[in-house]
């Protein structure tokens, strides 16, 4: 992800695409069903949301979707997404799971990428990772009636945080996979960002294990879902290029080198054990990457995409098929799988 003040160039770059998804639409199809990509909820109902907001988007298991909102600090969830299809959701069908505290004694929401900044599930737990809004201190935790921290990371600066969380199974025992960007007190004593695992039951002063390092802002990867690989899209500064690679394999010197025009990437998704799916923030554009052989090569755009996407079963109405939802500037966007 990139500064604040970048934003409004992700904004530009896919109001017009958003607009042109919404209005493929079909009225005449019934609800449950997608054949063209849809606006399914209008974030700029939502007066606390900015562009970016919206991060970790995943299925909640039962036909919905649940998100965290990163200068709000909560965790909510649109239930049975197929409802809307055809007519988007409103604010009011939006469930708050929980809220965790991100905002200043001055009443001001976290700047730049700190706040709340992942989340994920392991059994019936789930996890999260913010910033402390009186310290700035990069913390991971559990978000339940007995809240814990997990892990105390130390502070962070507005940008190049990293946080987003994963299960990850490492020596045959599941654990947290967390990504920590460069601009955060661990990684300058570590000397870069990294992937590393936690322990779930682990005290708040354990020792991240690294599981590669180098990287400038790890925030999107992605785990496969046979466990056998994990991907990662690192961010880039200065003259330097993004770079895809195999984070359980190598660190970040041995992926290959993107080229191009930088994307900020943001978000990614397993799509098959050829193919990733990747959001850039800066272009707001959801590619498809062929993975094959392990030399990364983009295939096409499949729609709008600024912080996050995921796949959702949705369940008894469509006999488990299985649907994008994607977060852009001011909606989520449903597509068919591609």
């Amino acid at each position: 992800m990139v500064d604040a003040h970048r934003r409004l160039l992700a904004v530009a770059a896919v109001a017009g695409v958003v607009a042109t998804l919404a209005a493929c639409a079909s009225d005449d199809d019934e609800g449950g069903e997608l054949d063209e990509p849809a606006t399914i909820l209008d974030l700029t109902e939502f007066v606390d949301i900015d562009p970016g907001d919206v991060l970790s988007l995943r299925d909640d298991g039962a036909g919905g979707v649940e998100w965290i909102e990163r200068r709000s600090g909560r965790v909510v969830t649109l239930p049975d997404i197929a409802r809307f299809f055809d007519e988007p959701a409103s604010a009011d069908d939006v469930e708050t799971i929980a809220t965790i505290d991100v905002i200043g004694a001055d009443g001001e929401p976290p700047v730049g990428q700190r706040g709340l900044v992942g989340h994920t599930v392991i059994g019936d737990t789930r996890y999260a990772a913010w910033t402390d809004p009186d310290t700035d201190e990069l913390l991971v935790g559990t978000v339940d009636d007995e809240p814990r921290i997990v892990w105390a990371g130390g502070g962070t600066d507005d940008g190049a945080v990293g946080g987003q969380l994963r299960p990850y199974v490492a020596d045959g025992t599941e654990r947290l996979l967390l990504g920590i960007g460069q601009l955060t007190d661990w990684a300058q004593v570590n000397d870069s960002g990294a992937m590393v695992t936690l322990d779930p039951a682990g005290p708040s002063d354990q020792e991240p294990r690294i599981v590669s390092d180098g990287y400038i802002n790890p925030f999107a990867f992605d785990v496969t879902d046979d466990g056998s690989a994990l991907w990662v899209a690192d961010n880039a500064v200065g003259d330097d290029s993004e770079r895809i690679g195999r984070g359980d394999l190598l660190d970040r010197n041995g992926h290959s080198e993107v080229g191009g025009e930088n994307r900020a990437p943001a978000a990614m998704l397993e799509l098959d054990e050829a193919t990733l799916l990747i959001c850039g923030f800066l272009d707001g554009e959801l590619q498809r990457w062929n993975v094959a052989g392990m030399s990364p090569a983009r295939v096409d755009t499949v729609g709008p995409c600024l912080t996050a996407v995921a796949s959702v079963e949705l369940g008894d109405h469509t006999d488990g098929t299985s649907v994008l939802v994607n977060a852009t500037a001011d909606a989520l966007v449903a597509l068919p799988l591609p």
